[in-house]
């Protein structure tokens, strides 16, 4: 989530944000929030000020009258104060909900582009080989090698589901480890991270609440999470890391 303040002195920054990323979130109406949120703050936090000096007032009065009468002023005070506090609440869910909704600014080098097909190659690597055969794609490999069951997959499992059997199965294993281990020599941990996450991890990594409708989520209000990544970067949240234990590899 982008801090209100960036967003307050770099408003255009934040619309073109919205534009590349063909978005339809209004950056002046959460401006318009803002100001209406720090206005409401204001006004609530004075009179909470003012309540707790009264509060002294009247611990101070020694007339009764004097006394009975401040206490029936504090009453609509009170009265006057919670109806503030109320719409102040209001306003903070409405604010919380629109800041959610914020797009991060992407980097002035990605190109502009409403979907695949106008994607920017930036460079290749290694050298593309040439065969004096016609090569086969890895489905028909796999297939041929009864090293993968596509049918059976989508019966089971729908659009893209697959098994992976045999030989396939050992190379993906194999794939993975050979990844993990590349990876330790490079500084990393491996992880084995929770599959059902709690919403707040959603939340701080971008996921909600644009994507909610495509997530299960349990009764108890838990999501499943699709990439492993929503609870690796959620691993150290709400902790404040020493700069002598950084960088942090996972």
């Amino acid at each position: 989530m982008l801090d209100i303040k960036f967003i307050r002195e770099n408003p255009d920054l934040i619309k073109e944000a919205v534009r590349k990323k063909h978005l339809t979130f209004n950056v002046d109406e959460l401006l318009a929030l803002e100001t209406q949120r720090g206005a409401l703050l204001a006004e609530v936090e004075n009179m909470r000020a003012e309540q707790n000096s009264f509060t002294e007032r009247i611990a101070r009065a020694s007339d009764t009258t004097e006394r009975d009468a401040m206490i029936t002023q504090m009453r609509t005070f009170k009265e006057t104060m919670a109806k503030k506090e109320e719409e102040l609440k209001g306003v903070m869910e409405k604010w919380r909900a629109s800041m959610l909704m914020v797009p991060n600014v992407p980097d002035v080098s990605v190109p502009e582009g409403a979907g695949d097909d106008e994607n920017v190659e930036v460079r290749r690597v290694g050298e593309i080989p040439s065969f004096d055969f016609t090569p086969k794609d890895h489905v028909t490999l796999m297939l041929e090698n009864d090293m993968a069951d596509f049918e059976r997959g989508v019966k089971v499992a729908g659009f893209r589901g697959y098994f992976l059997k045999g030989d396939g199965a050992m190379l993906d294993y194999a794939i993975m480890m050979y990844t993990l281990q590349e990876l330790q020599k490079k500084g990393f941990t491996p992880m084995i991270v929770p599959s059902m996450v709690r919403r707040e991890a959603f939340l701080g990594t971008g996921y909600l609440p644009q994507s909610e409708d495509d997530l299960y989520k349990t009764q108890d209000g838990e999501y499943l999470a699709g990439t492993g990544e929503v609870a690796t970067m959620g691993y150290h949240m709400d902790e404040i890391l020493e700069k002598s234990a950084l960088p942090k590899k996972f």
